[in-house]
């Protein structure tokens, strides 16, 4: 078996920084990822419904374990804006550092049920809502 072969790269396209940071927060937050990057400024040229769109957007990058995928596509088609949004999983190979393979590893964590945890929007989780 790969050392690597349970580290996953999520790519998540996300309107803008804003909604990217709560996503994150949530992500990291809940250990569902060890760090999520956030590179603002992308601009996406796209076909939705047979129309082209060119739109700006940011684009996520989410550290995690392929055993909290599920649990992080449950999380993104819940609180994401999008009513399809793109969630890209791809495979960390061996050339990753074995000290950063550890740090993911030991960053996330499943949770059993965490289903109590996402209700609300991040913002109405910080005023305590």
């Amino acid at each position: 078996m790969n050392k690597c072969s349970d580290l996953r790269l999520l790519y998540v396209p996300v309107p803008d920084v804003e909604i990217g940071k709560n996503l994150g927060r949530l992500l990291v937050e809940h250990r569902l990822a060890a760090c999520v990057n956030i590179l603002p400024g992308v601009i996406s040229v796209f076909r939705w419904q047979e129309k082209l769109y060119e739109a700006r957007e940011a684009v996520l990058l989410i550290k995690t374990l392929e055993a909290c995928e599920k649990k992080i596509f449950h999380l993104l088609h819940t609180h994401h804006p999008s009513t399809c949004p793109v969630i890209l999983p791809l495979h960390l190979g061996p050339q990753l550092p074995e000290t950063v393979a550890q740090w993911i590893r030991e960053s996330v964590q499943e949770k059993t049920d965490f289903s109590a945890d996402f209700s609300g929007s991040p913002e109405a989780r910080e005023r305590g809502s």
